[in-house]
């Protein structure tokens, strides 16, 4: 019975006598049958998902014993190390490595397995920000999410513009021995791989097969035309970090007043991604090209294969180096270009706001001007009106005496006016110096201005002996 959330089928290549490769579909229920044939055959390629056998009912995290009879079947037919099964390889963004197999009686090479992990971030034009986070271990375990998540690493991240493609590679090859007709035989068990790269992969072996590149005795030329398949992909997702730059860069007038910041944040974090991808499969080609030269420096003579098909299998794995670093370069010179851009996008929002602060001055200079010219008229009207303010006093008396002459008189009580307007001016003066001494000792002078210390803290919560304030949470 087949795993919940596991697919229905599987896909399975095959080598047949008349040197034509046989493509089929098994049911998730027939892989029993299909690792009965292991060792059977030359040549035999196997399509199935790792991650989901891997992870059911727990196996990830669980000692082999207590593994579903389906895992230990796998791992028993192609004689890997259960340590692959686990999160820290499952999971893992790449990784390379072999193991020998001796026989325990003669210390005689039985088997030799190679396995390699490769990781793939594509992205696509729909890119947007996703609005949830994931803890490191909810996926493969099934634990619960964080917030409102779904697991990220699933095809349902395609609806927000990227995807994550995690491939790994299992080969187990057999030596040719008395018992052995066949001369070795090889089984490749590829997982992750998207139907495009799957379908590249099965035309380059048909290729391969005819231009006799292909040799049952050297697992890695197998593996190296699946390396050469698996260039298209990197540069695919090279290449589409490279559009939406250019893109962005492209639009830089229309987002000259309003910058979408998240957006631009979201392509450094994919295009660091992808240079992460780029530098771990770099590591993991070049441990292959080593294990590659170990293997042809161990193997008997009896098992060597045809020298110059081996060359070609490095020859090969050497170039897909060589073209990964150049698509990181590439990657490299796309996360400067983004760079570029935040620092632009930033500079002109600074430069924006520079040119706002200054028509803000000039406003104020203007108001300034138009202050000037009122205080300068005060200035011409207020001495007048508070002389005719003061001689309008009823201590002022304005008429004429009895020979019919005018007559201007002081009241002798003149001196209450001063009396109660001097210490009253004086009051207010006073009133309004101490109000203004405390406003300032209580706020600038303190260095706090309406609860915010001006040195950029917050002062409205206090901190006692053995407290914590909430600024330290």
């Amino acid at each position: 019975m087949k795993p919940e959330s596991v697919p229905t089928h599987f896909a399975v290549l095959r080598h047949t006598e008349d040197g034509a490769w046989k493509s089929e579909t098994k049911a998730w229920d027939n892989w029993d049958e299909v690792l009965m044939s292991v060792g059977q055959l030359r040549f035999q390629v196997i399509f199935a998902p790792l991650k989901d056998i891997a992870g059911e009912n727990g196996a990830l995290n669980s000692p082999v014993k207590t593994h579903t009879p389906l895992v230990s079947s796998i791992l028993s037919a192609l004689h890997l190390p259960a340590f692959l099964f686990r999160k820290i390889c499952v999971a893992s963004n790449g990784y390379s490595g072999c193991q020998p197999i001796l026989n325990p009686s003669t210390g005689q090479l039985e088997h030799y397995i190679h396995f390699s992990h490769f990781s793939v971030k594509q992205i696509f034009e729909n890119l947007r920000p996703i609005s949830r986070s994931l803890r490191h271990d909810a996926v493969l375990d099934k634990k619960s999410y964080i917030g409102n998540a779904a697991p990220v690493h699933t095809t349902d991240t395609r609806n927000f513009g990227w995807l994550w493609y995690e491939m790994a590679i299992f080969t187990l090859w057999t030596p040719s021995s008395p018992g052995n007709p066949t001369k070795g035989n090889i089984t490749m068990w590829c997982s992750g791989l998207h139907d495009d790269l799957q379908q590249s992969f099965i035309t380059a072996l048909e290729i391969a097969t005819k231009e006799q590149r292909l040799t049952n005795r050297d697992p890695y030329t197998l593996l190296s035309i699946f390396l050469e398949e698996l260039l298209c992909a990197y540069d695919r997702s090279v290449w589409a970090m490279r559009d939406h730059v250019s893109k962005w860069e492209s639009d830089r007038d229309e987002r000259a007043v309003n910058v979408n910041y998240p957006h631009l944040n979201e392509l450094v974090r994919h295009g660091t991604h992808i240079s992460e991808t780029l530098t771990t499969a770099i590591k993991s080609i070049t441990r292959v090209q080593e294990d590659h030269l170990q293997f042809l420096s161990a193997i008997s003579p009896t098992q060597t294969p045809n020298p110059w098909t081996s060359i070609a299998a490095t020859a090969k794995t050497t170039f897909c180096a060589s073209i990964l670093k150049s698509l990181l370069s590439r990657s490299e010179a796309n996360m400067a270009r983004l760079s570029n851009e935040r620092d632009l996008a930033f500079h002109l929002a600074s430069q924006r706001d520079s040119k706002v602060q200054m028509r803000m001055g000039l406003d104020s200079r203007q108001e300034s001007i138009a202050m000037k010219a009122i205080a300068v008229i005060t200035m011409t009207f207020l001495p007048t009106t508070f002389v005719s303010a003061v001689f309008s006093t009823t201590f002022f008396r304005y008429d004429k005496d009895e020979m019919g002459r005018e007559e201007y008189t002081i009241s002798e009580n003149f001196w209450v006016f001063w009396a109660f307007s001097v210490p009253l001016t004086a009051g207010t003066v006073m009133l309004w110096f101490f109000w203004d001494r405390y406003r300032m000792k209580k706020g600038r002078g303190t260095g706090e201005w309406g609860g915010w210390d001006l040195e950029g803290g917050d002062t409205t919560t206090k901190k006692g002996d053995g407290e914590v304030g909430k600024k330290d949470m």
